[in-house]
């Protein structure tokens, strides 16, 4: 039999059910600014009908109702659309870092101008063309040795930049493998203590947010998988090898040595033995994120540092062999240590005049690239191709980003809190609040009746 105060129990659950769905949109408002936060949702269900038919039971039509409860607080999340928008980030990490490291590059060479390299080499060869005119006046050997002096001081300067951009590159490549270690180990944490309350029949979403949110910075690190558990927790694969496990654990990376000079590739490894060269990977484009960025950036900068070295020894050679001394150290092994010769420094006398148009033609000559291109030339197609690898990169950059804020846009509109939707739900569930209590005042005035004036005479 329906207890008298049956009524005023669904009336509690309603006046329950809406304070939380309150609470709830409360939540919402509160964290409606705070990054990588998920909206949630009071899920309303009817409770279980009075009551469950039996065999002595008299039937009739249809079951009373109980009212009602909130049995989850739902994430509103689209796990398709985080995939999509997390291999965009790897993307958009990878040319992004590719293309700021590519800008600083582009930076060292100002070229046109009139302190560039390219004005510098025709300077040296315009200058032995002039002491041709007299090749015993020391004036004009005098300029010939300044513009050969000001010639391998660019040369060495450029090759110094160029090497502390590599070694910085070196250096946020080791930052990037502690920023994975970090983000390994708080999710392998955030595991632990989700799958804790998963088994309590919590449902822990804000320390889900937080774990999708070191989830998509992983992703714009390196190519990411994600597997989702039914206990709560995810298994994270990191460049096709698992990172952070099922059971909470997760693997800590490494550099292989030796990664402290210019031609050492970058092989990361797994604490459990895996490991994945990043340098072949990023140079045939197979990965994406910022560390790869970073090696294939890192790589470009070597090449451009092996043809400075090129056209040093070029131009030593070249010019030596025609001079019949040393006009260039012999010593030198290519950008880094080029520079003219003891004897040139200390006497103009060692310049040899007679030897000037021979040595003003190598101007013209193609002794680069197989016999291809002059100084000048190899120098303008160097000069082209780090402009072309920026702008290259600039493009891919652009559309990578134009994806990734396009997914941004749309994970927002479906997991970002609308304020004024919320304020429209408060609304709703604050007639429902009224209307609960409402039935509890009648509810009462019915008792009253029932227990207090009925039998009075």
């Amino acid at each position: 039999m329906i207890s008298t105060f049956f009524g005023l129990e669904i009336a509690r659950r309603g006046l329950m059910s809406e304070r939380t769905a309150m609470n709830t949109t409360a939540h919402n408002l509160a964290n409606a600014n705070v990054e990588g936060y998920t909206r949630q949702e009071a899920v309303h269900a009817a409770t279980p009908p009075y009551t469950i038919p039996t065999r002595e039971q008299t039937l009739v039509p249809g079951q009373l109702g109980t009212g009602v409860e909130i049995y989850a607080i739902r994430r509103i999340r689209d796990e398709l659309l985080d995939v999509q928008l997390r291999n965009a980030m790897g993307e958009a990490g990878f040319w992004e870092e590719r293309e700021d490291a590519l800008s600083r590059i582009e930076a060292i060479f100002p070229e046109p101008s009139e302190h560039g390299l390219q004005s510098l080499i025709g300077k040296f060869f315009n200058n032995w063309h002039e002491l041709n005119n007299s090749p015993q006046d020391l004036g004009l050997k005098a300029a010939v040795r300044v513009a050969a002096e000001e010639l391998t001081v660019a040369v060495r300067q450029t090759y110094a930049q160029l090497g502390d951009n590599e070694r910085n590159l070196r250096d946020l490549v080791h930052d990037q493998v502690g920023e994975i270690n970090r983000i390994a180990e708080e999710i392998g944490n955030l595991n632990q203590r989700i799958k804790t309350l998963v088994g309590m029949g919590a449902q822990p979403n804000d320390l889900m947010d937080r774990r999708d949110i070191l989830l998509d910075k992983l992703a714009a690190i390196g190519t990411e998988t994600v597997v989702r558990q039914n206990d709560g927790t995810v298994i994270v694969s990191l460049f096709g090898q698992e990172l952070v496990h099922a059971d909470g654990t997760f693997e800590t990376i490494t550099i292989e040595e030796p990664f402290a000079g210019r031609e050492d590739s970058l092989v990361i490894t797994f604490s459990s033995g895996p490991t994945v060269d990043i340098t072949a990977a990023a140079n045939a484009y197979t990965l994406s994120g910022s560390l790869a960025g970073i090696e294939s950036a890192r790589q470009k900068v070597i090449g451009y540092m092996g043809d400075l070295d090129t056209l040093a020894n070029a131009l030593r050679d070249e010019v030596n062999a025609v001079h019949e001394t040393e006009f260039f150290a012999a010593a030198s092994t290519g950008a880094a240590d080029f520079d003219l010769s003891d004897d040139i420094k200390e006497d103009l006398k060692n310049i040899d005049g007679t030897k000037a148009l021979a040595v003003a033609g190598l101007r013209d000559d193609p002794t680069m690239v197989d016999g291809t291109a002059t100084f000048e030339g190899f120098y303008r197609q160097l000069v082209t191709r780090i402009g072309e690898d920026m702008r290259g990169s600039g493009e891919r950059t652009a559309g990578a980003r134009a994806v990734r804020e396009q997914l941004e846009n749309l994970r927002k509109s479906v997991s970002g809190v609308s304020i004024d939707e919320e304020l429209t739900k408060l609304m709703q569930y604050q007639y429902g609040f009224q209307a609960c209590s409402r039935v509890i005042t009648i509810m009462d005035d019915m008792l009253d009746t029932l227990i207090n004036r009925m039998g009075r005479i």
